[in-house]
């Protein structure tokens, strides 16, 4: 990109004006390279965030794993850290490969030292590419990774824990109503002696 840059800085004065057409068209392929490299960037920093939070609600959430009814708590932090996990390995890979890839993409210069034009189009079209894989293909990944996440409780683990929730409750007024009733007769049996 600093070929471009040093070109567009070389156009000033009166000679710029017979070159707008070219001016125009390199500040643009620079911009958008600019803009595609401040997209990737802000992804991987967003990555960054998002597992930042994935790690924190894991702490507080995958203790909850051994109670059924609680279960799916877990459930979701675990799939939420394995998805993270693996955008975080898919998003080092990607960068990775970018950096021969660009190495390629290095603007041949003319003997004055200007940039190409049509070179730099490919510059273009390399850095629009490339931001378009660092965003799909970690995202995609964590489709797939987080997808099949379970404890082997099955999808229904809320169902369950309020149907176990219920009985316990339908146990303790029924326990209730037992001591109730055995008082009553209990009390009527002590009454009869007096």
């Amino acid at each position: 990109m600093n070929p471009i840059q040093d070109y567009l800085k070389a156009q000033t004065g009166w000679p710029a004006l017979f070159n707008i057409a070219q001016i125009f068209n390199f500040s643009l392929a620079y911009v958008l390279v600019f803009l595609a490299f401040l997209g990737i960037t802000l992804n991987i920093c967003l990555t960054i965030i998002e597992m930042h939070f994935a790690l924190l609600c894991a702490t507080v959430l995958i203790p909850w794993a051994p109670l059924a009814g609680t279960a799916f708590l877990a459930e979701f932090a675990i799939a939420w850290t394995v998805g993270m996990i693996v955008r975080m390995l898919i998003q080092t890979a990607v960068v990775g490969v970018g950096l021969p890839i660009f190495q390629t993409l290095a603007l041949p210069l003319t003997p004055g030292g200007d940039p190409l034009f049509w070179e730099s189009l490919a510059l273009v079209g390399g850095a629009a590419l490339f931001f378009f894989l660092s965003w799909i293909i970690p995202n995609r990944a964590v489709a797939i990774a987080g997808r099949g996440m379970a404890l082997g409780i099955g999808g229904d683990a809320i169902t369950q824990g309020f149907g176990s929730a219920a009985r316990g409750v339908r146990g303790f007024v029924s326990g209730g109503s037992t001591i109730i009733a055995g008082a009553s007769s209990l009390l009527r049996g002590q009454r009869a002696t007096t």
